[in-house]
């Protein structure tokens, strides 16, 4: 019996070398169990050898369920482990666009900056459907297409209508690997319909797509005209199929007069066709709003009762977590000084309100001016749990934009 490296090696081999090969047979694989074994020690599950031998057999004679109560969450975690290490070697090939965490912006951003070079028009939307509830006519429509088995497309459905269940009675679970890459899947013909729609276009006109999850963008060269019917299309081709979007209509703009939001970043094309990447005001304001009152800045009462190491671990963790994800933005230097500003005055009025002393006394008392280049900021030495003296202090290094991988 061959080994389940070879097995897999087999199959991704087989997939990456004919597009078109569809596949029988892979349910024999779950119930092998040196396949079993192999997947539980990539996964790092503890299970019995009684509750493994006991999964076997219920997946030899087809009579397993995820519906109901089995022996530990090991053994329904083991099933969908080995149902993704099955999907994802068949399809990784012929995903477009695999999910990626969004450490990867800046891959994102360079993908933007290419696919707008040139274009006019722009629309985009955040498909609502996959957050909870498949499609599952149209993804079992999509998987047919590679995959003759019957028995491993129902141990699929019935994950998927245990997944619907959860989402519906409003479970808040973690999703797993197998739910995120079925809504790749599903996402995926979406992806091959957009190619579709791209070689029917009138020569001098082009589309370029780009998805990040479940939201994409479409931007257009050509004719506003153009762009509508690619739009009614798109709309049309996910309707048809059982999604939904969070936005009811999809709205065609024009990317220098108006931009288009994505990813929490505004795009929009400037007078000389650069594309900029900004960093939208409400995100700002929306930030802003539990430190300030009145336009000024104000204590947190919720972060009164915190330790000062803990309080100020908290704000910098947020100025820096903010100045992290936008750091590739135009704008980043304006947009997060005036953050910081409104800030840091919080962090001091808050200090200040746990102490009872005022600002000034704060400052006296933590303030410190950093050897390099940056603003004036507080800083408080500490001993940890193991005894280490530590520091901890608010960022206040200069807001330079990140031009890395983006080509600008």
């Amino acid at each position: 019996m061959q080994s389940a490296e070879v097995i897999l090696s087999i199959l991704g081999q087989k997939s990456r070398e004919n597009p078109h090969y569809v596949f029988r047979r892979l349910y024999r694989y779950l119930f092998q169990p040196e396949f079993c074994l192999y997947v539980q020690q990539k996964a790092s599950l503890q299970i019995e050898s009684s509750d493994l031998d006991q999964l076997i057999q219920q997946l030899r004679s087809e009579r397993y369920d995820p519906s109901e109560k089995n022996e530990g969450q090991d053994v329904d975690q083991l099933v969908q482990e080995m149902l993704y290490l099955l999907l994802l070697t068949i399809y990784q090939p012929l995903l477009v666009q695999i999910r990626q965490p969004k450490r990867k912006i800046p891959e994102l951003l360079t993908r933007i900056e290419l696919a707008a070079k040139n274009c006019h028009w722009v629309f985009g939307a955040k498909i609502k459907t996959l957050s909870s509830r498949f499609p599952i006519a149209f993804l079992f429509q999509t998987m047919r297409e590679k995959i003759e088995d019957g028995r491993l497309l129902e141990l699929i459905r019935r994950f998927l209508l245990v997944f619907q269940k959860q989402g519906d009675q409003g479970e808040k679970k973690e999703a797993t690997k197998l739910f995120l890459l079925l809504k790749d899947l599903c996402l995926l013909s979406l992806d091959r319909f957009i190619e579709q729609l791209n070689q029917e276009l009138l020569p001098n006109s082009q589309v370029n797509y780009v998805r990040w999850g479940e939201e994409f963008l479409i931007f257009v060269k050509g004719t506003k005209r153009i762009a509508k019917q690619m739009r009614d299309k798109i709309a049309f081709f996910l309707g048809q199929n059982g999604f939904r979007l969070e936005e009811e209509k999809l709205t065609v703009r024009s990317l220098r007069e108006k931009g288009i939001l994505f990813m929490n970043y505004q795009l929009i094309q400037s007078s000389k066709g650069k594309l900029l990447f900004l960093i939208p005001h409400q995100i700002i304001q929306q930030r802003l709003s539990p430190f300030l009152k009145n336009g000024k800045s104000t204590h947190h009462r919720r972060r009164i009762h915190l330790p000062v190491q803990e309080m100020i671990k908290q704000y910098n963790d947020e100025i820096s977590g903010l100045y992290h994800y936008y750091r590739f933005a135009h704008d980043v230097k304006k947009k997060l000084g005036k953050f910081r500003y409104y800030h840091f005055g919080s962090l001091l009025k808050t200090i200040a309100r746990k102490e009872q002393c005022s600002v000034k006394q704060v400052l006296r008392k933590y303030g410190v001016r950093p050897m390099q280049k940056g603003k004036a900021t507080i800083q408080m030495n500490y001993i940890d749990a193991n005894r280490r003296e530590k520091k901890i202090s608010y960022f206040m290094k200069p807001f330079k934009r990140t031009t890395d991988l983006i080509g600008s």
